[in-house]
């Protein structure tokens, strides 16, 4: 019975998963090195982050919004546009 073509298989499933480990490893640096910036970012008194009183606030009147009628005069006639068009083709089905 000739072993080598297995052996060879898993020699290079091993090469492969090494090279993953390898990967995942300088990723779980990469993200290290994000955390410990963040955590030095944090710590430092000198730096000055909003709080949440003066963060812009979101809309919440829930009045409509207000549109120009030139706006609107264009909104309309794209939508005629759109079902004559529409109508056109349709007629023009035996």
């Amino acid at each position: 019975m000739n072993l080598t073509p297995l052996i060879r298989k898993l020699q290079n499933q091993l090469r492969a998963s090494e090279a993953q480990a390898e990967k995942s490893q300088r990723e779980a640096a990469a993200i290290r090195e994000k955390l410990s910036n963040i955590s030095r970012i944090l710590s430092n008194p000198g730096i000055r982050t909003r709080s949440a009183k003066n963060l812009p606030s979101k809309r919440t009147s829930g009045g409509r919004r207000k549109m120009s009628a030139a706006a609107r005069a264009r909104i309309s006639a794209a939508q005629k546009r759109r079902w004559a068009e529409y109508r056109a083709k349709k007629n023009a089905r035996p």
